[in-house]
């Protein structure tokens, strides 16, 4: 099987549902209380599609959620994750208008630090916030927006799991067909593994070792769930921050 690996990121202004998008996504969980990101934090889930001469391809998703807070420091730190993307949502709130029309100047600021365009999908959630009776002119200029930038748009929500699978999967077939893979729409698989992202597998393993060494039994409430894996992306993003802030480009023990 042949494998292809991309980076996606997650933009948009903060509350708008990039985390819970994710979190949906690579473990059809759903959490009330995320709190905000700060400066990034990243995952993986691996997506098989059939190729035209039936040939299986497993595409690795890294998937980026970037920092949502605007000021003139946050937006420094967060083209700083851009480099190197392949592909990106731009996602707003379904019940707030200025959450699309801020999202002009994430695109101009995308396409500016990668000095290229790259796949993109325009993303309305929190659709179960409206019943499916959209405000009229939000639905427009959504529309508007996703034909000026060439992109698709697709309203989902990352509560109940409407469309989200699907918003990935078709970004995961524009970015192999651009990586030169054609496929005919009834020969896609569309199979996503239920494998966990090697992030989340690398921290838990470590946790449990040093729990086990201190001659400690680990639960599993403890190793379940997604609050290690937060936990500790929150340490990273702030020493990050941090050496950013003191104009390194290392981060040190006394950032943490």
């Amino acid at each position: 099987m042949k494998a292809l690996k991309f980076k996606v990121l997650l933009l948009g202004v903060s509350m708008v549902g990039k985390t819970s998008l994710m979190y949906r996504f690579l473990n059809n969980t759903f959490n009330e209380n995320y709190i905000a990101t700060l400066g990034a934090q990243f995952l993986s889930k691996e997506i098989i599609i059939c190729s035209e001469e039936g040939e299986e391809i497993c595409i690795k998703l890294i998937i980026w959620d970037i920092i949502g807070q605007s000021n003139p420091y946050f937006d420094d730190l967060r083209t700083t994750f851009y480099r190197g993307a392949e592909g990106a949502f731009l996602i707003f709130d379904l019940t707030r208008e200025e959450t699309l029309e801020k999202l002009n100047s994430w695109h101009k600021q995308l396409n500016s630090v990668l000095n290229k365009k790259i796949p993109l999908i325009l993303i309305g959630n929190k659709l179960d916030l409206i019943e499916n009776k959209l405000p009229f002119p939000i639905q427009k200029k959504a529309e508007n927006f996703a034909n000026n930038i060439k992109s698709m748009y697709i309203k989902t929500s990352a509560k109940t799991g409407k469309n989200i699978n699907d918003a990935f999967l078709k970004l995961a077939y524009i970015l192999a067909r651009k990586a030169g893979y054609e496929f005919e729409d009834k020969k896609v698989i569309n199979r996503i593994s239920d494998k966990e992202s090697e992030n989340e597998l690398f921290i838990k393993s470590r946790v449990q070792e040093y729990i086990q060494s201190k001659g400690y039994r680990v639960s599993d409430s403890l190793l379940n769930g997604l609050v290690l894996n937060k936990r500790i992306t929150e340490i990273l993003d702030k020493a990050i921050i941090r050496a950013k802030h003191n104009g390194r480009k290392t981060v040190k023990l006394i950032d943490i």
